[in-house]
């Protein structure tokens, strides 16, 4: 797991469900390799509990297809997608709200995936990551 994401993750105020919300989509994002699109479609019903994790069912609008993505517990609890997607839920449920769209904005819908990358960092105080910096090193990448 990157630095960056650790560091957005421990700015974050869990005791809210704000909090909660943008831990899930991180680490979910994180544990799925989604899109910012496609994890903000996700409804509460593509996400079920099973013994080992999660299974979550991505919609992949470049492939045309559901995939279905099993996404294991992690070791460390703060960085763990299953209980972050878990404490989330359960805030959700507390909340009144056990159908529709997983990650709501304050319309109570769908997250508008422009505002992932502003919301989670940027407002926060965590930099945005330049393509360069994202990008391996020129001597990692295979002749094509």
């Amino acid at each position: 797991m990157s630095g960056a994401l650790r560091a957005m993750l421990a700015i974050l105020d869990r005791t809210t469900l704000a909090g909660q919300r943008d831990a899930a989509l991180l680490l979910l994002g994180y544990a799925t390799a989604a899109r910012a699109g496609e994890l903000v479609a996700l409804d509460l019903a593509d996400v079920t509990e099973t013994g080992e994790g999660l299974d979550v069912v991505v919609y992949r609008p470049k492939l045309k297809r559901y995939t279905q993505v099993a996404v294991p517990y992690g070791r460390n609890p703060a960085t763990c997608p299953v209980r972050a997607a878990r404490a989330y839920r359960a805030g959700l449920a507390g909340a009144g709200r056990t159908t529709g769209p997983l990650h709501r904005g304050r319309a109570d819908r769908h997250l508008d995936p422009r505002l992932i990358g502003k919301t989670g960092s940027t407002r926060r105080g965590v930099g945005r990551t330049s393509t360069t910096e994202r990008r391996p090193p020129a001597g990692s990448r295979g002749f094509r």
